[in-house]
């Protein structure tokens, strides 16, 4: 998911199971039963049985269950510490490395197969300065192989990663904690302090709510099957898990769904294939995906899709209420059965999206809001007539429409500081629009302060150089508009980078 949305949605998986309770070396689970938080029973809150306050059980006034620093129980497969899968809601099993190079070991046992694993961290607290960053690695039993990497999808911002892995069959399986510079051989961007996280593990409910797994026969879009949907109250967003699998005559698949009369537009993410290994994720499928689309019902008119990439992995489309759509996935043109072809996605369709341009909400969009019905002409299409982009917290977003043949959009902004990026996506989002350009002009109109034609990622002009106050313009414009896809719409988001 492209991280100039105006929301940055965790689409993580809600578990439905239950993992025994047992510890790391250095720390302990949610609660002990004693009435406090801590995970021990002592009924102080330092974490410890011996009833001070210190933190400690070995003498040594340090809190990490061993001396000067803690002797680390887990240091491979072969002496990993055990994670139990059990029916009920999800438990946390609490750990804490000990360095920017250590890493923890839990061993899992699986006693059935085509059943989906769900691995991921989570922590009590928001993401805050100097918390570690960690990375879950899934290996065979004893460590020799490298099964799956997930990490969370944008470095320092969020830190939770989700693994979810299809077992094939019964057996023992490795989970490796470590932390994001350790995984990407990278310096972290700020000091770790706090190296304490929680994991939890478990077997998915494909009966629950948010859960759609892919039955057959849904190869054609007259038998697409309908997506499931849990809603998340406070923010009237609808969240899905799509769970499917490929065979050699099982290449296509279809999922529908009808937007709500108060949602404006869906999100789908879908997690990357390959095992991964040093800086880059893979959730262990063998299989490589070619296309995701997404079709409108009535008429089978694409009006988003993308090339499936290690980059390019999430479609986010503008779409009114009461249309009926459905997300299209066909396996790569190169496709040969592997051992184990699955892919996993993530659905959320939102009531809150970046706000549309003024031409816009003039009655300019056509088509579930993906076109702006072929319009010739706007309210902000030259210099002169730019439309301003109102700050938040120092940062704007927007969504905007182009007829590549007979507009461009311009906008204007106050500097709030002297140091700006400005992020844009339109085909990398699934957008029709063919080498779709940014300019950033000062305020004179010509003189260029960054520009870009967007890549597989994106736009993405890093940082630029901008005086506190001035006013500066953006241009947008595209050179021409795909055959086949129907939208016509980017999203942008400008921030404050001082």
């Amino acid at each position: 998911m492209k991280f100039w949305n105006l929301l940055v949605i965790l689409l993580t998986t809600v578990m439905v199971f239950a993992v025994a309770c047992g510890d790391d070396d250095d720390n302990n689970n949610a609660d002990g039963g004693d009435g406090d938080t801590d995970g021990d029973t002592d009924g102080d809150t330092d974490g410890d049985t011996d009833g001070d306050t210190d933190g400690d059980t070995d003498g040594d006034g340090d809190s990490d269950g061993g001396t000067d620093g803690g002797a680390d129980e887990s240091t491979s497969c072969s002496d990993a510490l055990e994670l139990q899968l059990g029916a009920g809601e999800a438990e946390a099993i609490s750990g804490k490395l000990q360095s920017d190079n250590d890493d923890d070991f839990f061993k899992i046992a699986i006693s059935e197969g085509d059943v989906w694993l769900s691995l991921r961290t989570d922590f009590y607290n928001d993401k805050t300065d100097g918390q570690l960053d960690p990375v879950i690695e899934l290996y065979n039993e004893d460590g020799s192989t490298l099964i799956a990497t997930a990490d969370d999808d944008i470095p320092w911002v969020g830190t939770d990663p989700v693994l979810t892995y299809h077992v094939v069959a019964a057996g023992n399986y490795c989970a490796r904690i470590l932390g994001w510079s350790n995984w990407a051989g990278q310096s972290s961007q700020t000091p770790v302090t706090d190296y304490s996280y929680a994991i939890m593990a478990g077997l998915l409910d494909m009966n629950a709510d948010i859960a759609t797994q892919d039955t057959e026969d849904n190869s054609s879009l007259d038998k697409a099957q309908a997506l499931t949907f849990a809603t998340n109250t406070e923010t009237e967003t609808d969240f899905s898990s799509i769970y499917g699998k490929m065979a050699a005559d099982d290449t296509v698949d279809y999922f529908k769904f009808t937007q709500k009369d108060n949602h404006i537009a869906t999100l789908m993410d879908v997690r990357p294939s390959g095992i991964g290994g040093p800086g880059v994720q893979g959730h262990g499928s063998s299989l490589e995906l070619g296309t995701i689309e997404l079709i409108r019902v009535s008429d089978n008119a694409v009006l988003s899709r993308i090339k499936v990439t290690p980059e390019t992995n999430s479609i986010s489309t503008p779409l009114a209420g009461g249309e009926e759509v459905a997300f299209k996935f066909t396996a790569g043109a190169s496709y040969s059965a592997g051992d184990n072809d699955f892919y996993t996605a993530q659905v959320a369709n939102l009531k809150i999206y970046n706000p549309s341009e003024a031409e816009n909400n003039n009655g300019g969009v056509a088509d579930g809001g993906v076109t702006d019905g072929g319009s010739t002409g706007g309210t902000n299409d030259t210099f002169a007539d730019a439309e301003s982009m109102p700050f938040n917290e120092g940062n704007a977003f927007i969504m905007g429409h182009i007829n590549p043949t007979a507009e461009e959009d311009w906008f204007s902004f106050v500097a709030p500081s002297a140091t700006m990026t400005l992020n844009c996506g339109a085909a990398s989002n699934g957008s029709g629009l063919e080498s779709f350009s940014v300019y950033v002009y000062k305020a004179d109109g010509s003189s260029v302060v960054e520009s870009a034609t967007e890549t597989a990622t994106g736009v993405a002009l890093e940082k630029f150089t901008t005086t506190v106050g001035d006013t500066y313009y953006i241009k947008m414009s595209a050179a021409g508009q795909s055959s086949e896809v129907l939208g016509d719409y980017y999203i942008c988001g400008l921030y404050d980078a001082s």
